[in-house]
């Protein structure tokens, strides 16, 4: 079902054709288009479409034992991306605005996230990527031992890495989140001028802040703005994923 939302809105919006897609949804959605079997693909791409579209799927999953997340995660992105980075990416941004919106500090987010990617990193490896807990560490400590924003952002761009691959850009998300206070529309404008694929770094991270702070948190300008220009109510959409986690929370 997943799959085939996915290449739907793919060619209803001709995103073989606009070059949108990143390498490994690219290849998997074109042989799903071909009736390839999902369980067939081999999916081990590196990059990050995974965590890109993943925080949905953390508002809608309230908090559970760690490795049932993992699991809902992985059969998430599983049409586009099964590998251990992948997976592993994509449950610590989708982990973190699940944990945000049930209320969790930063201060607790944060702390648990090395453990997070590493359980999640670990249970199937398929790989020979990085450790992601240690590249998180790594982006947390730069940020915290920063003199300024501009040496902030700098460092990330330099040491953390803002390419497609998804050991770059998740931590380089959780640093903006760090770098920001968690405060999403400074967030999103450190985000647009770190450089590299800011777009994806600022959606994962921006996701986080606004589970932490809500929707009142963001400007109404800026809200306006998305609103106007993706033709979306996404009022609709987030009232409704509200609903369904009460559901999940109440079984």
């Amino acid at each position: 079902v997943i799959g085939n939302h996915i290449l739907n809105w793919a060619l209803q919006f001709g995103a073989f054709e606009k070059n949108i897609l990143g390498p490994s949804s690219k290849t998997a959605l074109f042989a799903l288009k071909q009736g390839a079997d999902i369980d067939s693909l081999e999916n081990n791409g590196i990059t990050n479409g995974s965590a890109m579209r993943i925080s949905p799927l953390g508002c809608l999953l309230p908090p559970m034992p760690l490795s049932d997340f993992i699991d809902a995660v992985a059969l998430a992105s599983s049409p586009t991306h099964k590998s251990d980075i992948a997976v592993a990416g994509a449950t610590v941004i989708a982990w973190a605005v699940s944990q945000g919106i049930a209320e969790k500090s930063w201060s607790e987010i944060r702390t648990a996230l090395p453990a997070v990617a590493q359980a999640a990193q670990e249970k199937r490896v398929t790989t020979y990527s990085p450790a992601l807990s240690a590249r998180l560490q790594l982006a947390l400590d730069t940020v915290q031992n920063a003199p300024d924003d501009d040496t902030a952002l700098e460092q990330i761009y330099q040491l953390i890495g803002t390419g497609t691959e998804i050991i770059q850009s998740v931590p380089a998300a959780i640093a903006m989140v760090e770098l920001a206070h968690t405060e999403p529309n400074r967030c999103a404008i450190l985000c647009a001028n770190l450089g590299g694929d800011t777009d994806t770094i600022g959606a994962m991270a921006t996701a986080i802040c606004g589970a932490i702070h809500g929707v009142e948190s963001i400007d109404s300008d800026f809200k306006r703005q998305l609103d106007e220009v993706n033709a979306l109510d996404i009022d609709a959409y987030s009232s409704a994923l509200a609903r369904l986690r009460q559901r999940r929370m109440a079984v």
